[in-house]
């Protein structure tokens, strides 16, 4: 199965199996504010897929790491990135994405850093010192570069092989093939819509005398 995995952020990577056993990897860094780093990095997306495409590469799943919030600039950009990767890679293809919790649980197993109750130091340093873990768990899973990023992704894509494999249980699937709305729609309003049954027209007879108006002629 063909997966391409994206690490989201201003910076970049992606790491994909498209070249049969041989993994590549690529990331970009996009500077500036929200609005240009958009735009960058729209614009390397493009370049990328038309580069695969010319290659021959076509993908059977598109994979990311979900978007999480973290402060109103960094969760819109991250979610705007997830929705560039969807319309540059996913019109024919199966796109999921997993937590990063997911992912780093899978990386570290036992070794990933617990970061409750720490001061804003420490935190700095786990994190610091979690990098380099991640990045020791994606060479050991064959990754030969040095950057954080690129492991990352080399990781994201090494979990979607794996679980995709069994199935989508471990994923979330954002984008399928499905009926287009129209054709929802119109199935919809065909089984909800009330039968109307044909009324028989009723036969004229003329103007019939009620029971009180034929009393009251029998009085007089």
């Amino acid at each position: 199965m063909k997966i391409i995995h994206f690490d989201l952020g201003s910076n970049m990577a992606f790491a994909h199996n498209g070249c049969g056993d041989v993994v590549i990897t690529d990331h970009f860094v996009a500077t500036g504010p929200r609005q240009q780093r958009q735009a960058e990095i729209l614009r390397w997306l493009v370049r990328r897929r038309k580069e695969l495409s010319l290659a021959g590469i076509k993908f059977d799943v598109v994979h990311y790491e979900r978007p999480f919030a973290r402060g109103f600039d960094a969760t819109r950009s991250g979610w705007g990135i997830a929705g560039l990767i969807e319309g540059v890679f996913g019109s024919d293809t199966v796109i999921l994405d997993s937590t990063p919790q997911s992912i780093k649980s899978f990386a570290l197993g036992s070794k990933k850093i617990a970061r409750k109750k720490m001061t804003s130091a420490e935190r700095h340093a786990a994190a610091a010192a979690e990098k380099l873990l991640m990045i020791d768990a994606a060479r050991a899973l064959g990754y030969m570069g040095n950057n954080e990023h690129e492991a990352d992704a080399y990781l994201g894509l090494k979990y979607a092989e794996q679980y995709t494999a069994r199935g989508t249980e471990q994923c979330a699937i954002v984008k399928h093939s499905r009926t287009p709305r129209s054709s929802k729609l119109s199935e919809q309003s065909n089984r909800t819509a009330p039968s109307k049954r044909a009324r028989k027209p009723r036969a004229s007879h003329g103007h019939q005398p009620s029971a009180k108006s034929k009393r009251r002629k029998s009085a007089a």
